[in-house]
């Protein structure tokens, strides 16, 4: 005490100070300092405000501290959860550090969806530009210009959270946009990223909506034949001349408007199953609403006459895809007759796979190629152009 006395108080670490050190330092502080000429006894109180009392009566220098006490105070300016509070009472360091490991990677969840979400669900809708449902079908370019106001009507509907439902978390999953790769490799990495989830979204979600828009347009042109002629059914000879409008160069060479209409279901039917393998499926309502039109369409078209050949205007059956079941469905223990039901199942399941996979695969190269072109030339225009600076800036 005689040093203590002697001394400058500025010299020896305040209650507030010591209060900053964790449990385990100020313990190895107590063993040093307060049990110099005596020892520990079963009657020693060895909690935290014990043993700063036991410290503030010895004296401890700050000198021997400084470096640790700044690195403490920086610490607790970065993480307000590890600064002692006024009842005393504190939360141990490796409690803090997971705390704020739990919110790192809860914000960096929320950044990996939004970065996602940018691009499927911006803020903002783009403007009409006279190539965006554009693309790339047997080598040839489909081009799907339009007015302003039908062009605003189908950004809405393809940005809608409703038209195509997204499971986010798993895109993010399946797109591998991860924001810890993004503070660490920075800018660079972070712009690769926001290209591959534009290209993805251009070729798959676009390209699909774009396939709709055919659909709909066909669909839109015999409707108004029908409102507009007093026939009963649609006339061969008219169902027969093929689709050679320049806005109306759906498929090449140039076919009649079943013909085109059947190819753009098939081939719809294999966009929106490449679609549910990234848990993205088109509103069942809009299914429902497409195979109600395609419904109608047949009311009007006469039943298949084998004798004349490529028939134009006979009923088909093809219609859009369901979206069957969004999510699997645990597997349970059955037994007897329940056993025998469930293996059926399985076989079942197993045959769509192989049919999903195998549709896939076909389908693969042709998309690839048709696509590049119109991926390319919307890619840009997808990418937020601000997305990058302020996460560099939040990080």
């Amino acid at each position: 005490m005689a040093s203590l006395a002697s001394s400058s108080k500025d010299e020896f670490l305040t209650k507030e100070e010591l209060e900053r050190f964790d449990y385990k330092e100020l313990v190895k502080m107590d063993n040093i300092y307060s049990f110099k000429a005596s020892k520990k006894t079963k009657s020693t109180r060895v909690t935290k405000d014990a043993i700063v009392k036991r410290l503030l009566k010895e004296g401890v220098e700050k000198s021997k501290y400084k470096s640790k006490l700044s690195s403490y105070a920086k610490y607790e300016l970065e993480h307000p959860l590890a600064k002692t509070m006024p009842s005393g009472n504190y939360l141990p360091p490796d409690i803090v550090g997971k705390i704020y490991t739990m919110k790192e990677q809860i914000e960096d969840r929320e950044y990996e969806i939004e970065f996602v979400k940018a691009v499927f669900q911006p803020k903002t809708l783009p403007a009409n530009k006279y190539n965006f449902f554009d693309f790339m079908l047997n080598g040839s370019i489909v081009n799907l210009s339009m007015t302003d106001p039908n062009f605003q009507m189908h950004a809405v509907n393809l940005y809608s959270p409703t038209y195509f439902i997204k499971d986010y978390k798993f895109l993010v999953s399946r797109l591998k946009v991860n924001a810890k790769k993004m503070r660490t490799e920075g800018v660079r990495y972070t712009e690769g990223r926001q290209i591959m989830v534009a290209n993805f979204f251009s070729v798959n979600v676009i390209s699909t909506y774009s396939r709709i828009i055919v659909i709909n347009n066909i669909l839109k042109k015999i409707e108004a034949y029908r409102n507009s002629h007093t026939v009963l059914k649609y006339p061969q000879e008219v169902a027969s001349r093929l689709l050679e409008a320049s806005y109306e160069r759906y498929l090449w060479p140039p076919n009649n408007p079943l013909n085109v209409l059947k190819f753009y279901i098939k081939d719809l039917n294999k966009m929106l199953l490449k679609l549910r393998d990234y848990k993205i499926l088109l509103s069942p309502s809009i299914i429902k609403e497409l195979n109600k039109s395609l419904d109608r369409l047949n009311d009007y078209l006469v039943e298949p006459d084998p004798s004349i050949q490529g028939q134009a205007n006979a009923k088909f059956s093809i219609r859009v895809l369901d979206n069957g079941p969004k999510f699997a469905v645990k597997s349970r223990f059955y037994s007897g007759n329940e056993s025998r039901s469930l293996v059926k199942n399985k076989i079942k399941v197993n045959n769509t796979k192989k049919l999903t996979h195998k549709l896939e695969k076909i389908n693969m190269q042709e998309l690839k190629k048709s696509q590049k072109y119109s991926a390319m030339l919307r890619a840009s225009q997808l990418i937020p152009k601000n997305l990058t600076s302020k996460r560099a800036k939040s990080l």
